[in-house]
């Protein structure tokens, strides 16, 4: 697998709107049916997975900075980057999970959206 693509920061700071950061374990288990009564439940895997939202005002010189750094540098998010995780202050690896959002929100300015996974995160002992 590539290593991961470094975020632009020189160019376009990776931070949250204020109150837009939304972050939570995604579920590590999985229900198996069964004949009779309840599904059987096991743990999916070993490695804990977190889910990232958030959303922040971008200029339209910024949004066109992240479309490329999205379209080429991630090859349209297929590749993973790096990033200061805003919440504890480490380089962490992140995956687009969807396409990213964007709409007007005044004239030159834009409300970017979009989700991560954070990956390669230690396992919870």
């Amino acid at each position: 697998m590539a290593d991961p693509v470094a975020w632009p920061l020189v160019y376009l700071p990776f931070f949250a709107e204020h109150g837009t950061w939304n972050e939570g374990l995604e579920s590590n288990v999985i229900d198996f049916p069964v004949e009779v009564g309840p599904a059987k439940r096991r743990r999916r895997t070993y490695l804990p997975s977190t889910r990232v939202q958030f959303q922040r005002i971008i200029s339209s010189d910024h949004l066109t900075i992240f479309l490329d750094f999205y379209e080429n540098d991630l090859q349209s998010g297929v590749l993973n980057f790096t990033a200061i995780d805003p919440r504890t202050g480490d380089s962490t690896e992140y995956q687009f999970l969807q396409v990213p959002t964007w709409r007007d929100v005044s004239p030159g300015y834009w409300r970017l959206q979009f989700s991560l996974r954070k990956v390669n995160l230690p396992a919870v002992t």
